[in-house]
């Protein structure tokens, strides 16, 4: 598996973080230790509303999945005008501080709860969060999460679901 960043906003080489998927393929029993030991999670963390000037490039242990969670490796994120809201702190939902934006990502699943049987270590997903897409690594329920096809590239099935729907909504209405 290599791995492919399509991040519109930064980019994050991390070529080691791969070579540790891969081994999440091989001793799916033991992903949790490989995920809390060994990989780390590079995040666009805001600290305080006002403006992106205020996002800051931060690491933190790679979250592990609850039962009914997947962990997705993000190759792609969407950035939508929900998350432009969000760092001016004008998002109706306001999030608390820190916190790191990112309703819309796409990439592949590198760890699954207990409960999740429809999703398997390694497919391609296109998933809504509730906040922190902006990462390498996001937990997302399981119920948010679609396999994605794979004649959709990354870059496009990142935006499916916000900024799609947005532009939809803003044509039609």
């Amino acid at each position: 598996l290599k791995r492919k960043w399509e991040f519109k906003v930064v980019y994050l080489p991390n070529e080691n973080i791969s070579s540790l998927s891969l081994l999440i393929f091989f001793f799916e029993e033991k992903k949790l230790l490989i995920l809390k030991n060994r990989m780390r999670n590079l995040r666009l963390v805001q600290e305080n509303f006002g403006s992106i000037s205020h996002i800051k490039l931060k690491e933190s242990e790679v979250p592990i999945p609850n039962n009914n969670e997947v962990l997705i490796e993000v190759f792609s994120i969407g950035v939508s005008f929900a998350d432009v809201l969000a760092y001016e702190g004008n998002y109706q939902d306001k999030p608390d501080l820190p916190f790191v934006a990112g309703l819309e990502v796409s990439g592949v699943v590198v760890a699954k709860g207990k409960a999740i049987t429809s999703l398997d270590i390694g497919d391609e997903v296109i998933a809504l969060t509730k906040w922190g897409g902006f990462s390498e690594y996001v937990t997302v329920d399981a119920n948010y999460i679609i396999k994605k096809s794979s004649n959709i590239p990354h870059s496009i099935a990142s935006t499916i679901i916000i900024n799609y729907g947005t532009s939809i909504y803003t044509i039609e209405d």
